[in-house]
């Protein structure tokens, strides 16, 4: 999870660049928050289905 924040760091501060000042705080903070989630989602998907190391329910389909 510490190598994920790092990379997840970089990913914002490289959108950040790209917007400027006038930028809307609020559409920044919500790109932010869609990196985030996308980065963790593709990583607990990818350790829980590949891996096999149950680290949390998200990706598994419940049994009916």
């Amino acid at each position: 999870m510490f190598l994920l924040s790092g990379f997840i760091d970089l990913c914002i501060n490289g959108i950040n660049n790209l917007f400027t000042y006038e930028t809307d705080f609020l559409l920044q903070c919500i790109v932010g928050m869609l990196i985030v989630l996308l980065c963790e989602r593709i990583f607990i998907c990818r350790w829980n289905i590949v891996e096999g190391a149950g680290l949390s329910a998200v990706c598994i389909l419940p049994d009916d």
